[in-house]
């Protein structure tokens, strides 16, 4: 991964965030959540305090933010979502969130196509970044939360647009 803070100079808040748009996102059927770049797993808690019957997985690069994340989460994996994702079934998870961390990746797209078999049939991707009308990316998604994919994608459901 690349972006601010690759040399250690991230303020203390860096990890410790919530968007609560992306996490209105998440529709209330949701169980099985993987949320890529879970950071402390603050967003993830709050989606199981909206219903503690879900399963929340975290994926994190970072040691020391994944530590405080286990304390919060089901389960959390300290892996690179850009290098692999073992110890995930393939067709498990409901909804895939990518909370302001796909543009922090190389390969943003890479890092999407990689999740995707993780996913169940008729599955929510949902996004948040801070630039998403502007991606570098061909990710089919609009600023206002709710906006439909086109048939046949499975890239984003939807991408709200994060403050900076």
């Amino acid at each position: 991964m690349s972006g601010p803070g690759q040399d250690g100079a991230r303020p203390d808040e860096y990890f410790r965030g919530l968007n609560l748009l992306l996490a209105g996102a998440v529709p209330q059927a949701v169980r099985r959540i993987l949320e890529v770049g879970c950071a402390e797993g603050r967003l993830g808690a709050h989606l199981k305090s909206l219903d503690p019957s879900r399963t929340v997985i975290g994926l994190e690069l970072e040691p020391g933010p994944a530590a405080e994340a286990a304390k919060r989460l089901d389960q959390v994996l300290v892996q690179d979502a850009e290098a692999s994702l073992a110890d995930l079934e393939p067709g498990s998870l409901d909804c895939i969130l990518y909370g302001d961390v796909l543009e922090h990746f190389r390969d943003p797209l890479n890092v999407l196509l990689r999740t995707a078999p993780y996913s169940r049939p008729g599955e929510r991707f949902c996004a948040a970044c801070p630039t998403c009308s502007t991606t570098p990316w061909p990710l089919p998604c609009s600023e206002a939360i709710g906006s439909p994919r086109p048939p046949g994608s499975w890239i984003a459901d939807i991408c709200v647009s994060s403050p900076i």
